[in-house]
Order: structure tokens, then sequence, then C-alpha cells
């Protein structure tokens, strides 16, 4: 699926770093997406109202493991 806007960032720029964890309230913890997540993920991008506000589209989970590799 096509992107509907440009790249603010070079693809891979944010790859080069590690990418941080950051603890929330009531034991939350924001992490990045791990292969464990595709289920997850997927399920995720096929609630309608994810379409609202997200760019991007989920048309099978091979896609989203992409996305995470």
């Amino acid at each position: 699926m096509p992107y509907l806007n440009s790249a603010v960032l070079s693809a891979g720029t944010l790859a080069q770093h590690p990418q941080p964890t950051i603890p929330a309230d009531n034991g939350l913890l924001l992490r990045p997406w791990t292969s464990e997540d595709v289920p997850a993920v997927y399920q995720a991008f096929q609630d309608p109202v994810m379409h609202q506000w997200h760019v991007r589209a989920a048309d099978s989970e091979d896609e989203v493991r992409g996305w995470i590799d």
C-alpha cells in the first residue's frame, strides 16, 4: 500500500540507533515492536478507526512482519 504523505526522514535513519523503551504509568512499557507482536499489530490495523489516524494499512501479517524487520 502506498504512503499518503511524504517521508520526513530517509528510510532507515532511525534503524541506525537503538530504540528506547519508555516506562509509563500502571506498569505500561512503551517499546519497539518485535516479531512476537505481529498478530496483535495486524489485528490493530484491521480496526476502521485506525484508518482515520494512520497513513498505513496492514493487508497481511507478512506485511506487518516486514515493517518490524
